[in-house]
C-alpha cells in the first residue's frame, strides 16, 4: 500500500513526502486500520486522489482500458495489494470527508488485481548482459542473485552446470564484479530486468578512481589532433 500511495501523489503532482505516511487505530488483529500522511493538501488535490483512486477501484481490467493519471508503474503497484488476500476475500478501502468521517466505501478483489496484473506486466526476453557482484548462491535452483552495479537493483541469474566452478570462483573474491550473458527477461513496465538464463560469465575487477585517471589521456594521437566533440561529430549523422 505504501508504493501505491508513494506513486500516486507524485503521478498527481502533489508536493508532500511520500516517505510520512503513517498507520494508526489499528483494530480486528490490524486488518483494520487508518493511513494519513500529515502534510496539508488541498481541497482540489484531494478531490483529484479520490477520483483517480476511485476510478481503479471500478476499474475492469478486462473489458477497459487502464486510463487515468496513474502512470502504469503506479497501476502495478496498485493490483500487488491484493497478493495478500484469498480469493473469497476483499478489501475495504474507506474514503474520508472534511470532517474527518468515512462516507463511503470501495472494494477491492483480488480477480481484479489479477486482471490489472495481467493487462499491465509485460515482459520481454533479448539477449544481453547485465553486470554486477554476486549477492547470494542458490545451490538448489543453480541461480545467483547479482546485484547490478549501476542500479543496485537485485537480479537472479541462472546458471548452466558447467559454469558452477566458475561461479564458485567469483564467489571467491570478494571485490569481483561479474558479467552475466545471455538470454535476459525484463519487465517493460518497471524498466528493471527481472532475470538472466546464462550463457557466458565473466569476472573482473572494477577499476578504481587512480586507475581511471590514469588511462586518460594515455592516447594522445587517438583523435590525430581533433578536439573530443570534432572527433565523435565525424561519426554522427547530421
Amino acid at each position: 500500500m505504501h508504493n501505491f500511495l508513494t506513486s500516486a501523489i507524485k503521478d498527481l503532482a502533489i508536493e508532500i513526502d511520500g516517505d510520512q505516511w503513517i498507520s494508526k487505530e489499528f483494530g480486528n488483529g490490524s486488518l483494520v486500520y487508518t493511513i494519513e500522511n500529515e502534510a496539508p493538501v488541498g481541497d482540489r488535490q484531494k478531490r483529484t486522489f479520490d477520483m483517480e483512486f476511485a476510478r481503479l477501484i471500478y476499474l475492469d481490467a478486462e473489458k477497459e482500458k487502464v486510463n487515468g493519471k496513474f502512470s502504469k508503474g503506479t497501476v502495478l503497484d496498485y493490483s500487488k495489494i491484493g497478493e495478500v488476500i484469498d480469493p473469497d476475500e476483499i478489501i475495504r478501502f474507506g474514503f474520508f470527508n472534511k470532517k474527518e468521517e468515512i462516507d463511503s466505501w470501495k472494494e477491492l478483489t483480488k480477480h481484479k488485481c489479477s486482471g490489472l496484473a495481467s493487462a499491465l506486466t509485460v515482459r520481454r526476453e533479448y539477449v544481453g548482459a547485465v553486470f554486477g557482484q554476486i549477492y547470494a548462491l542458490n545451490k538448489t535452483n543453480s541461480y545467483v542473485t547479482l546485484r547490478q552495479a549501476d542500479t543496485g537493483d537485485l537480479v537472479k541469474c541462472f546458471y548452466q552446470d558447467s559454469m558452477y566452478g566458475n561461479v564458485v570462483k567469483a564467489l571467491e573474491d570478494k571485490d569481483a564484479y561479474v558479467h552475466f550473458g545471455g538470454l535476459v527477461g525484463a519487465n517493460l513496465i518497471t524498466g528493471k530486468v527481472e532475470n538472466v538464463r546464462a550463457e557466458m560469465l565473466r569476472t573482473m575487477r572494477k577499476f578504481s578512481g587512480e586507475q581511471i585517471r590514469g588511462f586518460l589521456g594515455s592516447v594522445p594521437n587517438l583523435t590525430s589532433g581533433l578536439s573530443t566533440d570534432e572527433f565523435v561529430g565525424q561519426f554522427r549523422d547530421d
